[in-house]
């Protein structure tokens, strides 16, 4: 009983500071740390334990964020079954990680290798249903944005999975018929500190960035209405905009079969700043989504959305190449949509073809406070390097 109510205790704790970790709470400093506790609980007890520590880990994780305990609730949205899906899904990694350490019998030193190598590898797959990272609470972090510029998200995953292992193979507590705590060697003593000195490192390491000097506006709404993005339109430009970006597949309706003309005299307005769209076109069997720039009576090159997410793979046809549309205002707008953004190849190869800039339409599922859109915006910085 003793050994539960410890187990219980910790879980709740991980999870209530994964919880505070994650965006748009934003306390990345908990990430290397946030489940030390529920990973030395379970640690060297059975399989079921790992288990029943990875849930209510979780299960106080989406109680958090569903309630907006440690952020503050700015985003009137309905509910929606989104962000218990994510965490479920998230919680696959944890359990991994936790039922792993619960039954390991490695030496500490190897542990912190192999387990973390495995939650990496878990999290990839992931991107077959939903994509998460514990590395996504880095997102404001430079030092971190510029190591995964070298090593892509999966590196500042595994440096944040190691030193949780770590701390935890140093805290692991005891059966509860030992007499006293076990204690990891010299050599977990050095993968602590040295993991930990790293990540404090990164943390204040600046970056070295030029960011544009034209405003770019973006709108999220579910409107399909013409008008409303006339409005929304103009009110940028008045706020100083040149370029706004419209919600992903919002112009449908104002681009049937593919018909741009609408667009095309929207654009060609006094006052209208440049603007990028989503639609559908008519290829066979399944049209693409497709992003195009509106600008002064033109319409650019077409994108063709190259990943598409959940029920997308039945209505729509993934496109194969990145484009960049030259744009008045002196830029190059780099094309991509929603779900492209959580695929850091992409950005990368969107910015090798010469794109200043990237207009990423977005719709995000509804989840209370805007949660699930928070967590895939953590994306963003990810992509291209600075």
């Amino acid at each position: 009983m003793r050994r539960f109510i410890l187990i219980l205790a910790a879980s709740i704790f991980s999870g209530a500071m994964f919880a505070a970790a994650l965006p748009p709470s934003d306390n990345f400093w908990l990430a290397p740390v946030c489940f030390v506790p529920v990973f030395a609980a379970v640690s060297r007890t059975r399989l079921i334990l790992g288990l029943i520590g990875a849930f209510i880990t979780m299960a106080t994780t989406t109680i958090a964020v569903e309630q907006a305990i440690f952020y503050r609730a700015a985003i009137p949205q309905p509910g929606g079954n989104w962000t218990y899906l994510g965490c479920m899904l998230f919680g696959v990694v944890v359990a991994v990680v936790s039922c792993s350490l619960a039954e390991s019998k490695m030496p500490p030193d190897e542990q912190v290798f192999v387990l973390a190598s495995v939650a990496v590898a878990t999290e990839l797959a992931l991107f077959l249903f939903l994509p998460g990272h514990l590395a996504l609470t880095q997102y404001g972090v430079p030092g971190m944005l510029k190591l995964a510029s070298v090593g892509g998200i999966w590196i500042v995953s595994f440096l944040l999975w190691g030193c949780n292992i770590a701390i935890a193979g140093l805290l692991s507590v005891p059966h509860v018929s030992a007499p006293t705590p076990r204690f990891l060697g010299r050599k977990g003593l050095v993968v602590l500190i040295g993991s930990a000195v790293i990540v404090s490192w990164l943390n204040v390491w600046p970056l070295r960035s030029n960011p544009p000097s034209t405003p770019v506006a973006a709108v999220q709404s579910v409107s399909i209405e013409l008008k409303d993005y006339e409005h929304w339109d103009l009110e940028a430009r008045k706020r100083g905009a040149l370029l706004v970006v419209w919600p992903e597949s919002t112009a449908i309706a104002m681009a049937p079969g593919a018909d741009t003309t609408e667009l095309l005299a929207l654009s060609a307005r006094p006052g209208q700043p440049a603007f990028v769209a989503t639609f559908a076109d008519q290829f066979k069997p399944l049209s693409h989504n497709v992003g195009a720039l509106f600008a002064h009576g033109f319409e650019s090159k077409r994108y063709f959305k190259r990943k598409l997410f959940g029920s997308e793979n039945n209505d729509h046809t993934p496109g194969s190449s990145a484009v960049v549309a030259p744009w008045f205002g002196g830029y190059r707008v780099g094309l991509s949509i929603c779900y492209d953004s959580c695929f850091q190849a992409l950005m990368h190869e969107t910015r090798s073809v010469g794109a200043d800039i990237i207009a990423l339409p977005t719709y995000d599922p509804s989840s209370p406070n805007g949660f699930m859109a928070a967590v895939h915006a953590a994306f963003t910085p990810f992509g291209p390097p600075s």
